[in-house]
């Protein structure tokens, strides 16, 4: 109730997606969107991209909430074929579901590998060192159900992964759509059968992945860090305030 009351009576308001302005114009009229962009001070060691392993064992992850173990659930299928039919020579990684139950009895003899977060390395600076220590991916998945919660998600998987050099396959839903170029800069995937596509793609060509991860890295890095979008922020405020002081004249 406190959020309603301080968005209905704010100047304005910034939000990170267009779904949520469009949820909130009913709230607030002066409703500005910026994009998530990411502080480089903390991605440092991932300004030039990793050099990929050059054996033949490949691997691909995914990283999520517990809240999320829906959503990974969603594509088993696909998965489990690609898993089963390419075992010898790759390994799917899950980081922050995998102690769950259902995650372990739906990849049962499949190569998958948990990875755990260290307690200690929960909070977000600590979570990005870990991170760019410890993930070292050919490519990384994010499937996301369509509903009308994840319609006001934003990027966010596609920058965790793109500012390391990480090709990614993101679910065809609001929250990549307009971000993903479908083989520019990552693919697309609505269905089961495209998802399984996409996963052998990715798993059989290495050239597709390097040149997708590139191009999602300098795309992050050239727009998508505080220090290059800052001035959507200042667009935004400044927009906020002309429109704040037509409606109730100069402060």
């Amino acid at each position: 109730m406190w959020l309603r009351w301080m968005f209905r009576f704010a100047d304005g308001v910034v939000v990170s997606t267009k779904n949520i302005a469009e949820r909130l114009k009913l709230l607030n009229k002066n409703i500005e969107v910026v994009p998530n962009a990411l502080d480089e001070r903390l991605f440092e060691q991932s300004r030039n991209i990793h050099k990929l392993n050059n054996n033949n064992h490949l691997v691909f992850g995914y990283m999520g909430t517990l809240t999320h173990i829906e959503d990974l659930i969603s594509i088993v299928g696909p998965l489990r074929r690609v898993l089963a039919q390419y075992k010898k020579f790759i390994t799917f990684e899950i980081v922050g579901i995998g102690d769950n139950n259902i995650i372990e009895n739906a990849f049962h003899g499949l190569p998958i590998r948990i990875k755990q977060v260290p307690p200690q390395m929960v909070l977000y600076d600590k979570f990005t060192n870990w991170m760019q220590q410890n993930i070292h991916w050919d490519f990384g998945i994010a499937p996301l159900i369509d509903s009308e919660f994840t319609r006001s998600k934003s990027d966010i998987k596609f920058l965790d992964y793109a500012v390391q050099g990480i090709p990614g396959i993101f679910s065809a839903v609001p929250a990549y759509n307009d971000t993903i170029k479908h083989m520019e800069n990552g693919l697309l995937a609505a269905t089961s059968v495209e998802w399984e596509y996409c996963l052998r793609l990715f798993v059989t060509d290495r050239d597709l992945r390097l040149r997708l991860g590139q191009r999602a890295h300098t795309e992050v890095w050239q727009h998508r860090m505080l220090a290059n979008s800052v001035q959507n922020w200042i667009i935004a405020l400044r927009s906020i305030y002309d429109k704040t002081t037509e409606s109730h004249g100069d402060l």
